[in-house]
């Protein structure tokens, strides 16, 4: 379940952040933009560290996000940056167990996960022109787990089966929380409309999984965004 209060709290204030009109902005194409929004989609991979006392590994898999993304251009060099993403977080977990002449012994799970991901940031421009921009953020990333974990378990005479048992699935954080660092690269085609390539290393502090992890894990997020300024 998501931690409403926290959500509300969030969105709370990014609204103040966004309503509040700076002193200056961004001077583009003869004016002056003060905020932008859009739509933002990902592709991430995540590293995770186990424990070594639980004779697993992960094996890294593709995911993918999406959603909203809007900032606020406080001055030529700074800007405020917040995105609401749905954030797919699948895991996959070996079990290094020995072969099994039945082959009735698990080979590996598969978790199904999902995460509400809304990272803030800060960004600083390294480059700005009238048409490209290049930019460098820091920030907080708060997730929400968005529905309750599946496991899909692979046995080692290949049969598929998913576990209804509750003993992993149960240790999945509902809250995560981490530090992104950002590296930003957008191409304005007029006043108005850009595009966005970007590049997200995420630093966890919190454990996804209480037994099976060892610590917290790691991010990498390669992000398209279109955005409209104004």
């Amino acid at each position: 379940m998501i931690s409403f209060r926290n959500l509300i709290v969030t969105l709370s204030f990014l609204t103040l952040v966004f309503t509040f009109k700076p002193a200056s902005g961004q001077y583009n194409y003869g004016v002056y933009n003060y905020y932008t929004a859009g739509l933002k989609m990902g592709y991430e991979m995540y590293s995770y560290k186990m424990d070594p006392s639980r004779n697993v590994k992960h094996e890294i898999l593709p995911n993918y996000s999406f959603g909203i993304t809007g900032g606020w251009y406080y001055r030529y060099w700074l800007e405020f940056h917040a995105d609401i993403l749905f954030t797919k977080r699948d895991l996959r977990v070996k079990w290094l167990y020995p072969a099994d002449p039945f082959g009735t012994v698990p080979l590996y799970s598969d978790y199904k996960l999902a995460f509400i991901t809304i990272p803030i940031q800060a960004r600083a421009n390294i480059i700005y022109t009238r048409n490209y921009k290049l930019n460098f953020g820091v920030g907080i990333l708060p997730e929400f787990r968005f529905r309750p974990p599946r496991e899909i378990v692979t046995y080692q005479n290949g049969v598929e089966a998913e576990s209804f048992d509750s003993f992993l699935v149960k240790d999945f954080r509902r809250l995560l929380f981490g530090f992104p660092i950002s590296l930003h690269n957008k191409i304005n085609f007029n006043r108005h409309y850009s595009t966005e390539i970007s590049f997200n290393y995420m630093w966890y502090v919190t454990k996804m999984n209480k037994v099976l992890m060892d610590g917290p894990g790691v991010g990498y997020y390669f992000n398209l965004a279109f955005y409209y300024d104004w």
